[in-house]
């Protein structure tokens, strides 16, 4: 019998799955409800995964989207919608690609979201990520509900026609990321004010304002859509446009002695002068990066085993298996082992040292 959950149950779990990120934070409503993580705005609806009762497909389950008021305004808005399928027996998730749920919100009093449960069963007892594709052409995607975070920080990665992050029919995926992380990121407000004072502004503390309004309360965020469908930051000039057009933004705009589109146009100037700072600064900064991975290795290696680990990637690679409440430590051992003995053929370590390896981590200052 499967446990039925109210959906202040399903908040609640969702907060406490979610409360070690100290970037989440929850911004209004119960279910739905929407939330930020990592700096980006999604909409979440969780509800009980239940058997399809389906005669002879036991394995069938599904989620049962309702009819919501909600929804209507969710269905117009730039932000994704997360529909997450829970199921209480194996504390797992299902979930399916955001752009084909929103096109489906209020598409009928009940809509089924389907999954299969050798797939929850799968993901609960390996503790992974499960993809299995359905009889509609569809997929769903399973994973243990202590994966959430992880699934939301790189959920386009595993619904990439839905992805944000890509700039429209742009194949510049990195830049268009980090100019809108760029953009979207309050510690360069010191800076543009310096900027502003050197080009003779004299209201730079209204501009400041207003640029630390829109990313404070995640009124950039919500519009994120607008500016990551632009190839680099020398296109946000219409962007920007677009932008101050959306009601919330215009409703948010309390300043009357300076003009918002100045303001971020003189933004995205300082931008444009920021970015090119990085770029003229990162050869430099990764040789100094390489040099110091390389003595790190070094010095953590001894009489053929590696002591300590040092490489950046590898870690974050291995911290969710590891820097957990319910750690597993077979799949981060396999990880490690494979990492280093591509890299250093001749290791002599044994299993009961590279077990040792990947258990005396220090999560709080490893980084």
């Amino acid at each position: 019998m499967v446990a039925k959950l109210s959906a202040n149950d399903h908040k609640k779990l969702l907060e406490d799955t979610l409360a070690e990120n100290v970037t989440f934070k929850l911004l209004e409503g119960t279910m739905p409800c929407q939330i930020m993580v990592d700096g980006f705005c999604f909409y979440v609806y969780v509800k009980t995964l239940s058997s399809a009762h389906l005669k002879g497909s036991d394995d069938v389950w599904r989620a049962q989207l309702p009819r919501h008021e909600d929804f209507e305004k969710i269905k117009t808005a730039s932000t994704p919608i997360i529909f997450l399928g829970y199921d209480t027996d194996n504390d797992v998730y299902a979930t399916w690609n955001p752009h084909v749920v929103k096109q489906r919100l209020n598409e009928a009093k009940y809509v089924s979201f389907y999954s299969r449960l050798s797939g929850q069963q799968e993901a609960h007892d390996e503790d992974k990520f499960v993809r299995k594709q359905l009889n509609n052409d569809g997929e769903v995607l399973i994973f243990p509900r202590s994966k959430l975070n992880s699934y939301l920080v790189n959920f386009v990665a595993y619904f990439p026609d839905n992805t944000d992050y890509v700039a429209i029919g742009s194949k510049r995926r990195k830049e268009a990321n980090d100019a809108y992380r760029l953009f979207n990121d309050s510690k360069h407000i010191a800076s543009f004010a310096k900027y502003l004072e050197q080009n003779g502004c004299n209201d730079i503390a209204e501009y400041c304002k207003m640029i630390k309004t829109f990313i404070n309360q995640n009124i950039f965020s919500c519009h994120r859509k607008i500016f990551l469908a632009c190839d680099s930051i020398h296109q946000y000039e219409d962007a920007v446009r677009r932008f101050l057009e959306e009601e919330d933004v215009q409703a948010s705009i309390y300043v009357t002695d300076v003009n918002a589109e100045d303001v971020l146009d003189a933004y995205v100037l300082f931008l444009i002068d920021k970015m090119n700072e990085i770029h003229d600064d990162k050869p430099a900064d990764e040789a100094k990066k390489n040099a110091v991975q390389k003595q790190n290795e070094e010095l953590c290696q001894k009489n053929g085993k590696i002591t300590k680990i040092t490489d950046q990637e590898l870690l974050h690679q291995i911290e969710p298996y590891l820097n957990t409440e319910y750690k597993t430590t077979i799949p981060a051992m396999n990880i490690v082992r494979d990492f280093y003995q591509n890299k250093y053929p001749g290791l002599k370590m044994e299993i009961k040292d590279w077990m040792n390896l990947v258990t005396h981590i220090d999560w709080s200052n490893c980084y």
